[in-house]
């Protein structure tokens, strides 16, 4: 199979463009987790439109040998490495193929899924700066982009993918093959792209950036995905309160987008069926079968409580999933998988949140600093003026960590409203192995900026 892509010029196009980055990011880890969100986001769909098929085979060599460069790199240089976290994802995947073999299915139906523990185990290798946070989400919002002018391309008539980027349903799948899973990527990639907004100082790139968003923004309406707009939209509405405050001016900001955004969407005829989408849940079977699934699960998971079922479960009668993402994970993995899932989750997400929030404690260390100058100028005593100087010595030294940390605080901030808007939609659908996900939860098991 290999040696026969291998005589087909357009692999071998990729290939070269492939390693060449792939050469490029082992000398700069700091772009490793954009290149590796792109990389499982992108591969298999570009592989499908070139007709070459997948090859997942390659991304574990890949991410193997990052892995080892990594590990070398940070006990070389004298770098923390977050072993507790390392042990605790190949904990939860050693778990998930125990868990499948007591259930007596092939390894080859969960590999996918192991393979996104190791890239979680990858990633939290790599050093938490500003410009691999950056660059991650760059990445995260390009993908969304992507996708969103494939499928307004092919709603005007212009087919640029072979593959189909709507189901059967008329609802968008993209390049992800998944209408769910679609308006997922759309609703981070919206919320990445308010934070390269937000960043950025030019009102040409913030311009962009505004047009950029209504394309996403399309997408994510085409994906008729209401779990993923409604976690989108109470993410956006975190970002904006924790770094703007909601101004006037950005509430104005975000009426005219949505008013421009409506008024595309009714362009593209997706009006009618938004409406059917929102207002129609007493005639959606998936909606309808949301109780009758859980109960299935509870019920299912009793029978199998300790190891549970092993990946990819699914009602039997009506061939769907729990819809819930943590009842899925308690059912698949039972409670041994489900603890192990949970701690990740929680550890991850935790770090995220207490890092975009490090501005209030540069505030506190600031007026500590102001304090202590005040008592140096107004303290006669010698015992007091020894000890401003020595807090006017040790003060400046938690400024500095502090204010290299905050450096992050805005792309922290996006990443857990990211995380956040992912959990939100995972309340009615199942995320478990969901690529970004395992992406931002390692994320937050990094070590802190050394």
């Amino acid at each position: 199979m290999l040696l026969e892509q291998l005589q087909n010029p357009f692999f071998i196009i990729i290939l070269i463009i492939l390693f060449s980055v792939f050469a490029y990011v082992v000398k700069h880890e700091e772009y490793i987790p954009g290149f590796v969100y792109f990389l499982f986001a992108s591969l298999g769909a570009v592989l499908q439109m070139t007709s070459l098929g997948q090859i997942g085979l390659l991304r574990a060599l890949i991410l193997v040998f990052l892995f080892g460069v990594l590990l070398s790199k940070n006990m070389r240089t004298g770098k923390n490495i977050p072993i507790a976290n390392l042990l605790l994802i190949a904990a939860y995947a050693v778990s998930v193929y125990i868990s499948g073999t007591l259930n007596d299915i092939p390894f080859k139906d969960y590999r996918s899924e192991v393979g996104l523990l190791i890239m979680a185990m990858v990633v939290s290798l790599s050093p938490s700066t500003k410009q691999t946070l950056r660059i991650l989400t760059i990445a995260i919002m390009l993908w969304g982009l992507i996708n969103a002018v494939v499928i307004i391309a092919a709603k005007l008539g212009i087919h640029i993918s072979r593959m189909p980027v709507f189901n059967d349903g008329g609802r968008a799948i993209g390049l992800s093959r998944h209408s769910t899973f679609m308006g997922a990527y759309f609703s981070i990639s919206l919320v990445a792209l308010q934070i390269l907004y937000i960043e950025s100082k030019s009102k040409f790139v913030r311009l962009s950036l505004f047009f950029i968003g209504i394309l996403i923004m399309l997408g994510l309406l085409a994906t008729i995905a209401r779990g993923a707009f409604i976690g989108w939209l109470v993410a956006f509405l975190f970002v904006q309160y924790r770094l703007q405050g909601m101004k006037v001016g950005s509430i104005v900001g975000i009426l005219v987008a949505a008013l421009i955004g409506l008024v595309a969407a009714s362009l593209l005829g997706l009006d009618q069926q938004l409406v059917d989408r929102f207002t129609g849940i007493e005639k959606d079977n998936s909606a309808q079968a949301r109780i009758p699934l859980l109960l299935s699960s509870f019920n299912t998971f009793s029978m199998n409580p300790i190891f549970g079922t092993g990946v990819g479960w699914e009602d039997v009668s009506m061939q769907l999933e729990s819809h819930n993402m943590i009842i899925q994970v308690l059912v698949e993995a039972g409670m041994v998988g489900f603890i192990l899932f949970v701690t990740l989750l929680w550890r991850g997400g935790w770090s995220l949140l207490m890092r975009s929030n490090i501005k209030k404690e540069v505030k506190i260390d600031r007026q500590i600093q102001s304090h202590s100058h005040s008592q140096s100028e107004t303290t006669i005593d010698a015992q007091e003026k020894k000890y401003s100087s020595v807090m006017l010595r040790t003060t400046p030294q938690k400024i500095v960590s502090t204010g290299s940390a905050s450096e992050t605080v805005t792309y922290h901030t996006g990443l857990v409203a990211m995380l956040g808007a992912i959990l939100l939609n995972s309340l009615t659908h199942s995320f478990d192995f969901f690529m970004p996900f395992w992406m931002l939860v390692a994320v937050g098991l990094m070590k802190a900026k050394q």
